[in-house]
């Protein structure tokens, strides 16, 4: 059992992870909610997912454990509340606690495509194209301590992504708590940006874009099948990520 405090609404919640034979899907309050991209109800500054008017916030760095473990079928996870604890920010406490449920992985198979397909809206510009699996993220903040940074790296490299934490930027705290989001923003679960730098040690120089990368896989995870393809994602974010891969299922 895991629990903790949900970033956005600050509020309580424990998960649980049962072992069940099909698909992984969540479970709360008596409804199961299928982990795919049907299920996506909403993205703001997160995934979110529901079914029933019985919605899970912030699902996205639990999915990124799941994909990195290869695990896509074989589990139930319980939740009690409304949004996934954030811990420390990073995907690290998911990805351990899976590690230690034994299960094993039945990988389904890949979704292979015909034809390259593109996702471009404002700053935004995702493709995926026909070729052997791999994952590029581009990052480009107008911001000191940031810049332009790059991650790339195969399915086998997802678990160098776990640790990396999310991040914000000081200036936009006000008006996120405004908007109901980051009521439980703190120094201990996300790596807040001043006007000068990180107010935080960074646990890599390029933490930033390793977590966008993983908040892609997690994202990425909801087509329910591996994606065997040439990724890259430059700006991306959960709305995109969204919107590129229900285009990509209607290219199939």
């Amino acid at each position: 059992m895991i629990s903790g405090y949900g970033i956005h609404s600050g509020s309580r919640s424990k998960v649980f992870f049962h072992l069940e034979d099909g698909p992984i899907r969540f479970y709360k309050n008596n409804t199961y909610i299928p982990a795919n991209l049907d299920s996506v109800v909403a993205t703001p500054r997160c995934t979110v997912l529901g079914k029933n008017n019985q919605n899970i916030a912030m699902v996205e760095h639990l999915l990124a454990s799941l994909h990195a473990h290869n695990y896509w079928s074989g589990l139930v996870i319980e939740v009690i509340g409304d949004e996934l604890p954030i811990l420390d920010g990073s995907a690290k406490a998911w990805f351990e606690a899976l590690g230690d449920i034994n299960l094993k992985p039945k990988i389904p198979q890949a979704i292979i495509l015909k034809q390259g397909v593109e996702y471009n809206h404002l700053n935004t510009a995702i493709k995926a194209i026909p070729a052997k699996h791999s994952l590029q993220v581009n990052v480009d903040y107008d911001h000191p301590a940031i810049g332009q940074q790059s991650w790339r790296g195969s399915h086998l490299d997802y678990k160098e992504l776990q640790t990396a934490r999310t991040f914000g930027f000081l200036k936009e705290a006000e008006a996120l708590k405004k908007a109901g989001l980051a009521r439980r923003a703190e120094l201990e679960n996300v790596i807040i940006f001043d006007d000068v730098g990180a107010m935080q040690k960074l646990r890599f120089k390029n933490e930033i874009v390793r977590h966008k990368a993983l908040d892609a896989t997690g994202d990425f995870f909801l087509l329910a099948r591996p994606l065997e393809a040439k990724i890259t994602i430059s700006r991306g974010s959960h709305e995109s990520h969204i919107a590129f891969l229900r285009l990509l299922r209607q290219s199939l």
